[in-house]
């Protein structure tokens, strides 16, 4: 793919430590990536019936979070696979925005869906069977 969708809204952008430009595309339901180097794009289509990423940060193992706004859910991409793994969240349109990562790999975010902003940290383990 030589360019971004045209129809994309991203939202968020983060670089990663490779110099790759991530972007979330919520209008398109898609993760889009840039690399200046190559000057190419490619696009990662998300699972759901409407996924509309927003928020969307970079972890220590070069795997991409994002929150789908309309779905309630917080995904993980796997850049080197594809693979998108998504965790139903417990409060329903909570809107997050951004999340951000700190010197311990922990992932925070913040929510202003109402009038309190909430802050809590990403705790989410995967067993490999």
């Amino acid at each position: 793919m030589d360019s971004a969708d045209a129809g994309c809204s991203a939202t968020t952008t983060a670089g990663d430590s490779d110099g790759i430009v991530w972007f979330a595309e919520v209008r398109g339901g898609k993760i889009g990536r840039f690399d200046p180097k190559a000057e190419t794009f490619r696009e990662y289509q998300l699972p759901g019936a409407e996924p509309t990423p927003y928020a969307l940060a970079i972890d220590q193992n070069h795997y991409i979070w994002y929150f789908s706004d309309h779905a309630d859910v917080i995904g993980r991409l796997d850049p080197k696979t594809g693979r998108v793994i998504e965790y139903p969240f417990t409060h329903s349109e909570i809107s997050m925005r951004e999340f951000f990562l700190d010197s311990q790999g922990r992932m925070w975010f913040a929510s202003a869906r109402t009038t309190r902003w909430a802050i809590s940290t990403l705790s989410i383990r995967e067993t490999l069977g």
